[in-house]
C-alpha cells in the first residue's frame, strides 16, 4: 500500500527578511513555485547512457556566454566535460599527470566569466575556458592549493588553503582587461 501524501507547510520565501524568529524561508531549493505552495521536482531520469570511468568526486554545470550549459565532473585522478554525442571527454591538464584527491576529498568548481575553476586540497587550482571546451591548466598567479573556491563580484576567492598560515587568498580577473593578480588578505 503506497504511503499517504501529507502536505508539509513551509514558510513563504522572503530572502530580504531577518531569519531570527520568523516563519519565512530564506533559501528554497529543489522545488517549483506553485500558486499557493511549493511543488516537488518531477522524478529523476538518466541524463544519458554514458558513465564516468570512475566514481564522481565533484559535479558542476556552467553557462557559456551564448547561454548554453556545460557539465563538468571530477574523479580522483581526472577532470571531464560532458558531450551529448561523445559522453564524458577527458579534459585534464596536459602537464603534471593525474590529480591526487585524498579518499575523503572532493572537487569544488566555480564559474568566473567564461572560465571554470576547479580546486582540491592536493593539486594546484585548475581553470579552463568554458566556451571552447579546452583542457584544464594551472590557474595563473601561483595560487595555493585550496579546498573551496567562490566568485564574489569580480573576485575569485580561494579558502581552505593548504598553507600553514591559512589566510584566504583572492584572485581577480577583470573582464576586458589584461591585469591579473593574486594576493592574500588576513580575515
Amino acid at each position: 500500500m503506497p504511503a499517504r501524501k501529507v502536505p508539509v507547510e513551509f514558510g513563504e520565501w522572503r530572502p530580504d527578511v531577518a531569519l531570527l524568529d520568523t516563519q519565512f524561508a530564506a533559501d528554497v531549493e529543489n522545488v517549483f513555485a506553485g500558486v499557493n505552495s511549493y511543488l516537488p521536482f518531477p522524478s529523476l531520469r538518466a541524463l544519458s547512457n554514458f558513465a564516468l570511468p570512475a566514481p564522481a568526486r565533484g559535479l558542476f554545470s556552467a553557462r557559456t556566454t551564448t547561454g548554453e550549459w556545460r557539465i563538468y565532473a571530477g574523479t580522483a585522478t581526472r577532470l571531464y566535460r560532458y558531450s551529448s554525442s561523445l559522453g564524458w571527454v577527458d579534459i585534464s591538464r596536459a602537464t603534471g599527470g593525474d590529480y591526487h584527491l585524498r579518499t575523503d576529498d572532493l572537487w569544488m568548481f566555480e564559474q568566473s566569466g567564461d572560465h571554470i575553476v576547479a580546486v582540491n586540497a592536493n593539486d594546484p587550482p585548475q581553470w579552463a575556458v568554458i566556451s571552447t571546451g579546452a583542457a584544464f591548466e594551472a590557474l595563473p598567479g601561483n595560487p595555493p592549493n585550496a579546498t573551496n573556491v567562490r566568485q564574489m563580484g569580480d573576485f575569485l576567492f580561494l579558502s581552505g588553503l593548504a598553507e600553514p598560515n591559512q589566510r584566504p587568498r583572492e584572485r581577480a580577473e577583470h573582464v576586458g582587461k589584461t591585469a591579473r593578480f593574486c594576493k592574500r588578505h588576513r580575515f
